[in-house]
This record gives C-alpha cells, structure tokens and sequence, in this order.
C-alpha cells in the first residue's frame, strides 16, 4: 500500500487530566508499536493535534476509531496524505504539551494564534509549520 500521513486536531469532550493523558499514551504506544504505527500527540488547553504515519491501512482504521472515541468532539482531518518518510519513526507516539513551550511562538503560526485562533483551525500549510517544529527538535519530547 504505501507509507501516509493523517493530521488532525480535536477537542476534549471530557478533561484530560495527567493520569488520563498517561493513560492514553500508554494505550496508543503499545497499539502502535504491534501495527508499525508512529507520530505525536500535541495536548494544549483541552484541544488535541495528532500526526499518525504509517501504512495507509492502518491508519486509516485507527483514525476511523479515533473519530468515533466518545473522549473526543470537532474531530477534523488537516491532512491526509501519501508520504516518502516519517517525521516520527522512533516515537511509537511521542507526546509534546505546550505547557512552556509556547505554541504562539512557532514561527509562522505567531500572527495566528495570535489573532486567537486554535488546533482546530489550522491550514495544511500551517500544520506542517508545526510538524516540523516539533520534529525539528524544539519542544521537548516525551
């Protein structure tokens, strides 16, 4: 099939505390890891960013599930597309907050978080300014 990549955002329907985030994580890292499954989870004031890589079966099954995960309303696709590499092959799913990192400051996206906008209203091209932020290094990854 092929290598691809879904970026959505979403909003908390119910909050997500340091346990439930722990817990999730815990839950995605381990399906992922048996479906060859990669990307990262951006949590930042109840809205949720996620990049998923992998073949595009799968994928598109665990998004599918994603969407209909109770735990999650506004579920909107950013991106879906056929990819070369991953951003994320090491991170079975690495996480990143914005908590102190300051999502306002990547570069590109000030003026549109600024303006107050949010997660669930990101262009693709704005999406991946942030992909590519955060895989770049700049946020620290857990």
């Amino acid at each position: 099939m092929g290598l691809s990549r879904i970026v959505y955002a979403s909003r908390e329907k119910e909050h997500f505390g340091l346990l439930e985030i722990q817990g999730l994580l815990k839950e995605a890292r381990s399906f992922n890891g048996k479906s060859g499954i990669t990307g990262v989870l951006l949590y930042d004031q109840g809205l949720f960013f996620q990049v998923l890589e992998g073949e595009s079966e799968a994928i598109t099954l665990l998004y599918q599930k994603i969407a209909k995960d109770p735990r999650h309303e506004q579920v909107t696709t950013v991106i879906q597309e056929p990819i070369e590499s991953r951003y994320f092959g090491n991170w079975s799913m690495a996480f990143v907050s914005s908590y102190g990192e300051g999502i306002g400051k990547v570069s590109g996206l000030k003026s549109f978080f600024d303006a107050g906008h949010n997660l669930l209203q990101l262009s693709p091209v704005q999406a991946n300014l942030l992909i590519q932020e955060i895989a770049g290094g700049q946020w620290t990854v857990l």
